[in-house]
């Protein structure tokens, strides 16, 4: 199952970037309650609001933390007025779905890098202003006729939703733990080179090799599976480590460390598939 945190930033980044009105149905709780005075309760006044959204808004989401079912995200939102605005975005999620929303926000903010600060979002540090082409919806695609992506299959909804949620989540740490591999492969010294750098490119090619059963296993339940990196790096446990240098002792304890998790996640996916009866899935687990 999804956790608190993926759970809300999917929400914001669905409506908010991919304008998916199919979000709603799956983030957002039956009785769901906006403390804003703008927008009404429930679902259904969420999937209008995405309809309404103008061709210049953007979102842009920038750190979020989390305490049990309580989150909070820090973004940057473009179009809702005559100035970008930042906010913190609170949700308490419940059952899987976000159940209430609180929202705090300053209209007026930094629209280039400022002097004496660390940026937060990608697009100020870039001195760039956030725009829609570069989360493109399959709307704005020119990908013709739009296929049906279901898969006719005898798993119940709920049970195609937990299981690609989980199997998504999981998707996304074995792609983070592939690019820390090579990062510590391509990044090795040291006397012993040679051999913790084939080591590190057999895990890395072992790690890849796994990632498209998973994601071609995810379709095959009914669901879709990742769609970029913005995506992977949405959903991924799996922490980076984007240091000048790394002590080679230490890359292979971090990495053992990644492995352990990995390996514990996937135990957990493995009881939900037996949950559900997939035993497909779980027979890819295995193997």
């Amino acid at each position: 199952m999804e956790d608190a945190k993926q759970i809300a930033l999917c929400a914001l980044t669905g409506a908010f970037i991919d304008r998916d009105p199919r979000v709603v149905e799956r983030y957002f709780a039956p009785d769901y309650i906006q403390h804003n005075p703008a927008i009404p309760n429930g679902p259904k006044a969420i999937a209008e609001f995405i309809a309404n959204l103008s061709k210049d808004f953007s979102y842009e989401p920038g750190m979020a933390v989390a305490e049990g079912n309580l989150v909070m995200v820090h973004g940057r939102y473009v179009g809702f007025g005559p100035k970008p605005m930042i906010a913190v975005d609170i949700f308490r999620v419940a059952n899987g779905k976000v159940a209430e929303h609180r929202m705090c926000f300053r209209k007026k903010c930094l629209s280039q890098r400022p002097r004496a600060a660390i940026p937060c979002f990608k697009s100020l540090e870039r001195g760039e202003v956030p725009s829609r082409k570069n989360a493109m919806t399959t709307q704005e695609a020119d990908v013709g006729p739009k296929a049906a992506l279901t898969t006719p299959n005898d798993l119940n909804p709920s049970a195609v939703r937990d299981l690609t949620g989980a199997l998504n989540v999981l998707l996304a740490d074995m792609f983070a733990l592939y690019l820390k591999t090579k990062n510590f492969h391509w990044h090795m010294s040291g006397p012993h080179f040679r051999d913790y750098h084939l080591l590190l490119d057999e895990q890395g090619d072992q790690l890849f090799a796994a990632t498209d059963a998973i994601a071609e296993r995810v379709r095959k339940i009914g669901g879709t599976t990742l769609h970029s990196t913005g995506h992977i790096g949405r959903l991924q446990r799996i922490r980076d480590n984007d240091a000048e240098y790394v002590i080679p002792t230490v890359m292979l304890v971090e990495l053992a460390r990644d492995n352990k998790q990995l390996a514990a996640r996937m135990r957990e996916t493995h009881e939900l598939c037996d949950q559900h009866g997939d035993v497909a899935s779980a027979s890819l687990l295995e193997n």
